[in-house]
């Protein structure tokens, strides 16, 4: 009975993740359709992360 309750548990969490990761897209795409937040393209932000090869 412990492992169904285990595996019961774990349902509901991984449910719950991925209720705020929904929860959390949708809050970021709001904020840039109404610009107030911005893409940035690859480029630039693997150039911020590894530096610049110019």
């Amino acid at each position: 009975m412990a492992a169904r309750e285990t595996l019961e548990d774990a349902a509901a969490r991984d449910a719950a993740i991925d209720d705020a990761q929904y929860a959390e897209v949708q809050r970021r795409r709001k904020l840039i359709d109404e610009g107030k937040m911005k893409l940035i393209p690859w480029e630039e932000v693997e150039a911020r992360i590894f530096g610049s090869d110019d």
